[in-house]
């Protein structure tokens, strides 16, 4: 067994034991409102507030989203020297210390340097090219299943929609799950349980009945669950995740231990499931809008011209087009929120000297909308991503659909190939419009989503 290897753990280093450091009044800004601090400012038009904020204060300002201050990191520079970060001075297991920690400890987002970078080699297979390719066999009638009855359902909201699709495939891509519904119905009340409820707790008392406690508890029949998957998957090997972690070996030539495996496998269905269903459903949001009708015209032609039911990973390589229309709108609209980091020591970021113990809060919104970096930048205009154009190569850090540095979404070939697949199996069936007066805002917290769970109007074609 490795001795560089524990996935329990973040490492042993001091700055694990610290607390927090909230007086940091030495960093321009302000605390916003008592107890709510600038989260009001945030959920209403979170580019806005950071607009405004730097206006006032500059970059790397000091903020308040409620619970703890923070510094507010948005340029390019400052990402670059936070995500790539050679000093370890940046550290993500005590930036989610807290709700997310108490679901996902011990799994890659809540390891830092040596021991993250042990646990991620120990996916690379998982997520070769090979083992995509049996991926989308997998997703391909995951997928068709799951849409067949779309223009039939009276109050159409595509968020929910896709969310169901994602928690089937990840189900089965990950796990393995026979497709008889009363597996995944399983895996999705306790997904719900963990993330819905659990994550959103304020306070953690076990107290039965609680958020925290319903957490807590789906967590731990989770966790059974998944041994069992990774025993039954070392018996019969499929060509899920699950089958591929579980054959992995150590130095050594054995086995990874399955408690060691456990945390990431618990981890993958929530990396994977609502910031894909975000990404397609901002997507959906601005191909329905009526000045945009051409544009998912055009991805449906592409759709029907590549004269295949069920493409493979080599047809998708295909749909650049697709991809760009993906890239667009998670530039309009990140995946997360934020990302949360925590100093390590006192450090140098950009022209600004931040306390050891400090919360960054870094943001990709401004870099993403920045008339610095882009051509018209509130405009949804896919084809910026064009090999012609290449708008998003004028800065390393500019964006950051995925992360970046060490800590970059490991799945992000996943999540693209999954979102042209659904793209081409549902704009092969049907067309989407708007329904009337939807108004087309976005919500950013807890995760980024088209308000109301974006109403459409679905005509089989």
């Amino acid at each position: 067994m490795s001795a560089t290897f524990n996935p329990g753990l973040a490492g042993d280093e001091a700055y694990l034991n610290r607390p927090l450091r909230r007086d940091i009044r030495e960093i321009p800004g302000d605390s916003g409102l008592p107890f709510l601090g600038h989260l009001p400012q945030v959920i209403k038009d979170v580019h806005g507030f950071q607009k405004r904020h730097i206006a006032r204060y500059g970059q790397l300002a000091r903020i308040n989203l409620g619970l703890f201050p923070g510094v507010l990191v948005t340029h390019p520079d400052h990402l670059r020297q936070v995500f790539t970060d050679p000093g370890e001075n940046f550290s993500s297991a005590m930036g989610y210390d807290g709700n997310v920690s108490a679901i996902y400890g011990g799994s890659i987002i809540t390891q830092d340097f040596g021991h993250h970078k042990a646990s991620r080699r120990v996916f690379q297979t998982a997520f070769k090219r090979s083992a995509l390719e049996g991926y989308v066999d997998i997703m391909n009638p995951t997928i068709k299943e799951n849409i067949a009855d779309w223009a039939r359902q009276r109050d159409f909201r595509y968020t929910v929609a896709s969310r169901k699709i994602l928690i089937d495939v990840g189900a089965r891509v990950f796990f393995g799950a026979e497709s008889a519904g009363e597996e995944i119905r399983r895996i999705a009340h306790l997904f719900h349980e963990m993330n819905h409820v659990g994550l959103m707790a304020l306070v953690h008392w076990n107290i039965p009945g609680s958020k925290y406690w319903r957490g807590q508890r789906a967590k731990a029949r989770m966790e059974r669950l998944i041994l069992d998957y990774i025993r039954a998957r070392r018996a019969a090997p499929g060509k899920d995740l699950t089958s591929i972690l579980a054959a992995e070996r150590d130095e050594n030539g054995e086995l990874w231990p399955e408690e060691l495996l456990l945390p990431h496998l618990n981890l993958l269905l929530f990396a994977a499931h609502d910031t894909t269903a975000g990404a397609t459903s901002h997507l959906m949001m601005y191909l329905s809008q009526p000045e945009n009708q051409h544009l998912q015209e055009k991805l449906r032609q592409q759709a029907f011209d590549l004269g295949i039911d069920n493409p493979s990973l080599a047809d998708l390589d295909a749909y650049t087009d697709m991809e760009n229309a993906v890239l667009e709108a998670t530039r309009l609209h990140p995946a997360v929120a934020t990302i949360m980091r925590r100093t390590t020591r006192d450090v140098r970021l950009g022209e600004r000297d931040i306390p050891a113990d400090t919360m960054l809060m870094n943001m990709s919104h401004w870099a993403h909308r920045s008339p610095e970096f882009w051509t018209d930048p509130e405009t949804f205009d896919p084809d910026r991503f064009s090999e012609e154009r290449r708008e998003h190569k004028g800065h390393s850090f500019q964006f950051l659909p995925f992360g970046g540095g060490a800590h970059k979404c490991i799945g992000m070939h996943v999540a693209l190939m999954n979102a042209k697949l659904i793209l081409h199996h549902t704009l092969r069936k049907y067309r989407f419009e708007l329904q009337p007066g939807y108004d087309c805002r976005c919500d950013v917290l807890p995760l980024p989503f088209p308000s109301k769970n974006l109403p459409l109007k679905v005509t089989a074609l």
